[in-house]
């Protein structure tokens, strides 16, 4: 309620300065107080603006797009930027981070045990399914069936 009061006193002397301040303008043009404030001047009319929201970039969805960045080096490949400190609070912090890099340090390592095998083994061509003996008889007996 006192802050109110205070507020109150430091509003209206400034309100009651205002209008002491019209009054003395009056005085000078010479318009008694009883006039009515002057006509203002009628007001502007603009064209109208269309405003029109530029395009996207139409996109093929069935274009050849390279799996690979021809411009790319084997500097680039191998250089990780540290990451930011935004992108750490938004990974968990600093303690994930330590704790995730400490995992990987130790998967490391258990892969380089000796009989340790990779997950991903290369892949192995098998043998045709049939010899060329086999081959001609399965041609023999299909032209047989045709007959």
């Amino acid at each position: 309620m006192l802050a109110a009061s205070w507020l109150l006193a430091l509003c209206l002397p400034g309100a009651g300065a205002l209008a002491q301040d019209a009054e003395a303008t009056r005085a000078e043009t010479g318009s008694p107080a009883s006039a009515e404030p002057e006509a203002r001047p009628p007001a502007t009319e603009l064209d109208t603006i269309r405003v029109i929201e530029k395009r996207p970039e139409w996109v093929d969805p069935f274009a050849f797009r390279p799996s690979f960045d021809p411009h790319d080096n084997i500097f680039h490949r191998h250089w990780k930027e540290p990451p930011s400190v935004e992108d750490v609070s938004l990974n968990g912090g600093y303690i994930l981070l330590g704790l995730n890099y400490g995992l990987l340090k130790v998967a490391e390592a258990v892969m380089g045990l000796p009989g340790w095998q990779n997950q991903i083994q290369p892949a192995v061509a098998r043998p045709p399914p049939l010899d060329e003996a086999q081959a001609e008889r399965a041609a023999r007996l299909r032209e047989a069936g045709e007959q």
